[in-house]
């Protein structure tokens, strides 16, 4: 899977060195690293030395480009955010199909790398600057809601239902079901959880609609 085009997220052995500076390249590698390290053993017993000597790369760089351990983890956080949970996901012949795609594709994203997502769940809760940060750095589900729109101009939706709230309601479950009882409860799986995801879509699908 991947984050970004050429950021791999399959374990790697050391990367060669560099040998003509390229920040690009270089962000790329520790970013990998690092997400590498930080699921293998947590953000605390993660040193900057393992995630640069896995990259390939001076420890120095790290400081350099994301100012210390903690600025890796966020920018690692900050990437997965706006590659995985915002990218286009299947459309739906209905409405009721497109919520499922939708809370499908959110699930995917959450539970790529369990791992990964009880460190940043930790270190977000312990770290109220962190949160803020990531807060501000947080993207709306556009995707969706334009998706939404189109059904309401269908007729599928009310017309007095506020599309940006339903949005929210919609990825909510995705992320009670994908991070909460997933990824850090370590409930349930993928067929229990879309179970849920379907009554979910279906129940919601037939109260949005006009009544005729």
């Amino acid at each position: 899977m991947k984050l970004y085009q050429s950021f791999p997220l399959q374990k790697t052995s050391k990367n060669p060195p560099i040998k003509k500076r390229n920040r690009t390249e270089s962000t790329k590698r520790l970013l990998n690293a690092a997400l590498e390290v930080f699921s293998e053993v947590g953000f605390d017993a993660a040193t900057t030395k393992s995630i640069a000597q896995l990259a390939g790369l001076n420890e120095s760089l790290i400081q350099r480009y994301f100012g210390s351990k903690a600025g890796l983890l966020r920018a690692v956080i900050q990437l997965y955010a706006e590659h995985k949970l915002e990218g286009a996901y299947p459309p739906g012949r209905t409405l009721e199909d497109e919520i499922l795609n939708y809370l499908a594709y959110q699930y995917d994203a959450y539970t790529f790398n369990p791992n990964f997502v009880r460190v940043a769940f930790h270190s977000v809760l312990n770290n109220p600057g962190f949160m803020k940060t990531l807060e501000a750095k947080a993207r709306f589900p556009e995707h969706l809601v334009s998706r939404l729109k189109a059904f309401q101009t269908e007729g599928a939706i009310k017309t007095d239902i506020d599309l940006k709230n339903l949005a929210q309601l919609i990825s909510s479950q995705a992320f009670v079901y994908g991070i909460m009882e997933r990824s850090i409860l370590g409930m349930g799986n993928a067929e229990y959880h879309r179970q849920k995801f379907k009554f979910f879509a279906h129940t919601i699908a037939l109260g949005l609609g006009n009544k005729k």
